[in-house]
């Protein structure tokens, strides 16, 4: 199946690393804040079909997070 939605993290040296891909961009962000809540911080869903990115910054672990 082909899954034109790529997931990035973005590292603390600014550069992109490929995490996985999505079928869907729904399935993507979901995808996102998942991650987020181990790893906050940048991110960007790429979509290969229109070239557009979405960039997410998450700094936070969510509502649950008590710090």
């Amino acid at each position: 199946m082909f899954s034109p939605f790529d997931i990035f993290k973005v590292g603390d040296d600014g550069e992109p690393q490929w995490v996985q891909a999505a079928p869907s961009l729904a399935a993507a962000k979901v995808r996102v804040y998942e991650l987020a809540a181990l790893w906050p911080g940048e991110y960007q869903i790429y979509c290969q079909n229109t070239g557009n990115r979405l960039f997410l910054k998450l700094n936070h672990r969510g509502p649950t997070d008590t710090n």
